[in-house]
């Protein structure tokens, strides 16, 4: 389900245009529990998202900072080894009622309009 509706999100959401800057935005922040306003959510989902914030702010930066092409590379590769997996699983939890779905596919459509930027910065800096 994820990768369909990420492939949607990202196909309506990126328009991409050679002759603008990049559309890299915010990740979206985890929303409070649904359980209790005043409890917070299990320690796993909060570590999930901090790592998520930490892939996509550092990946940002990097292609704010027209990065080396390695560089750019790289963090390409944290998004597709690292977040697209923590992204698989949150979606298992939201499925089971444990984390807010949109916020999932919002994370991923956000990583996946990232990682669009990631890998046209990639051609254009080889010329492609």
């Amino acid at each position: 389900m994820l990768a369909s509706v990420l492939t949607d999100r990202v196909l309506t959401a990126w328009h991409y245009n050679t002759q603008t800057a990049p559309t890299v935005m915010v990740l979206p922040n985890l929303p409070t529990s649904n359980t209790a306003p005043s409890t917070t959510w299990p320690a796993q989902v909060l570590q999930a998202a901090d790592k998520l914030a930490q892939i996509y702010d550092r990946a940002k930066r990097a292609l704010q900072a027209q990065s080396e092409v390695l560089q750019l590379q790289y963090h390409s590769g944290q998004i597709d080894h690292e977040a697209i997996p923590i992204l698989h699983a949150l979606e298992n939890m939201a499925n089971q009622g444990e984390v807010p779905l949109e916020w999932v596919l919002e994370c991923a459509a956000r990583f996946g309009i990232l990682l669009q930027e990631l890998e046209s910065a990639q051609q254009a800096a080889t010329g492609q």
